[in-house]
């Protein structure tokens, strides 16, 4: 017994300290990601979280168009295993696209309605896609929970447990990823990869900027706090 603790202790803190992304991208299945997608489509659905999803087919698809564009890109490696679903999300207030983790897209009609060209929604799509091809919120949410995620993990995997008790877990925090703000380092990352994917589109890779000027105007204008969350 002294020994299986030892075990799991040294698995634990191989989480905790070695190079988190690794770690998580060799370990941690996918379908975690999928999982916490899921609960977060139903969330919407539900009209939980002030969302409420907008049924209109003619937006989605395009804004799927948009997107299948740029999944094109051979650096896009989980293209086959996330579905990289549209939903609008009916708020005119809130000017934010969200790609959760396992590829659920969600955008705002507050977005929609301020860019000014469909390179930009690209570049914004872009980076999004980018967040859920790094796992950037599922490595998030494991860096919140820290050592006791880490110990779960180590002893599922240890244990030679399936994915089962990860993606019930998924699903009871697919409601959280509105409230978690990603790095600086992963929005870098998101910004760098968004540039990568468009160079295979006839959109130009460095649209992105164009929206951050508009956001800055709108600013300005109002002279007030603009409902924007961190892309």
């Amino acid at each position: 017994m002294k020994r299986f603790f030892s075990k799991i202790f040294l698995l634990s803190t191989f989480f905790l300290f070695s190079a988190c992304d690794a770690v998580i991208d060799s370990v941690v299945p996918i379908e975690l990601d999928l999982q916490i997608g899921k609960s977060f489509l139903e969330n919407a659905k539900d009209g939980k979280e002030g969302m409420h999803i907008l049924k209109n087919v003619v937006l989605e698809k395009y804004v799927k168009s948009v997107a299948d564009r740029i999944l094109k890109s051979d650096q896009i490696k989980y293209k086959k295993e996330f579905p990289y679903k549209i939903s609008i999300l009916d708020d005119d207030d809130t000017i934010n696209a969200v790609c959760t983790p396992g590829g659920y897209i969600f955008v705002y009609t507050g977005l929609l309605k301020l860019i000014q060209n469909e390179a930009t929604l690209a570049a914004i799509l872009a980076h999004e896609i980018a967040h859920a091809e790094k796992r950037h919120s599922v490595k998030q949410i494991i860096s919140s929970l820290g050592i006791y995620f880490t110990i779960y993990i180590g002893l599922t995997i240890f244990l030679g447990s399936d994915a089962a008790n990860l993606i019930n877990l998924g699903s009871r925090i697919g409601g959280e990823i509105l409230t978690l703000a990603n790095s600086r380092s992963s929005e870098a990352e998101a910004d760098t990869m968004s540039f990568e994917y468009l160079k295979s589109t006839k959109y130009y890779p460095g649209a992105l900027e164009s929206f951050f000027i508009l956001i800055e105007k709108k600013k300005r204008k109002k002279g007030k706090e603009v409902r924007i969350r961190e892309l």
